[in-house]
């Protein structure tokens, strides 16, 4: 089976690039599945299906394992000394939702200690990123100014009819 590079599979589709980053929109129905592709770059994924992700993995090498997805699960995967080759089929009833944000170089300013800023709570750190959730109550307004470069993803945002929480998650780079 012919491999492509992340960037060229036509599940993943560009959303925002820089000399820092890449993020890619990963979105494909039930039952399909991803050409081969390779990652070769350390990436962060966002998992964004309220009702969570079933999917095969298979991994280039391994036979195809299943694995779950959580709403709003982070994980970080270390491609560039170990890249990975795979391809994912959805397996659950609703369409596959993920951000891939790759880590392209660092940026010039980051911050050697973790943010304390009211409504963040640390979730996630590798020696690249870390990664804040921050979540707000209906009608709280909190203005933050990060010292660092980041990536800011919504999971849901505010309505004034909803009861439930808005959430994202900041990237500290």
């Amino acid at each position: 089976e012919e491999i492509v590079e992340v960037g060229m599979e036509p599940r993943h589709q560009p959303v925002l690039m820089n000399e820092f980053t890449r993020v890619l929109r990963v979105s494909f129905p039930p039952n399909d599945s991803t050409l081969a592709h390779r990652h070769a770059e350390d990436s962060l994924y966002f998992f964004l299906v309220e009702s969570g992700l079933n999917v095969i993995n298979h991994v280039q090498g391994f036979d195809p394992k299943c694995d779950c997805m959580e709403y709003g699960e982070v994980r970080y995967g270390t491609h560039k000394s170990d890249p990975l080759v795979h391809k994912i089929t959805n397996k659950s009833d609703t369409t596959m939702l993920c951000i891939d944000a790759e880590i392209l170089s660092p940026p010039p300013v980051s911050c050697p200690f973790p943010l304390v800023a009211e409504c963040h709570t640390l979730i996630k750190t590798r020696d690249k990123v870390r990664v804040y959730r921050m979540s707000l109550e209906p009608g709280q307004i909190v203005t933050v100014s990060y010292p660092f470069y980041h990536l800011t993803v919504v999971l849901s945002k505010g309505n004034n009819n909803k009861k439930k929480n808005p959430s994202s998650a900041s990237v500290d780079t």
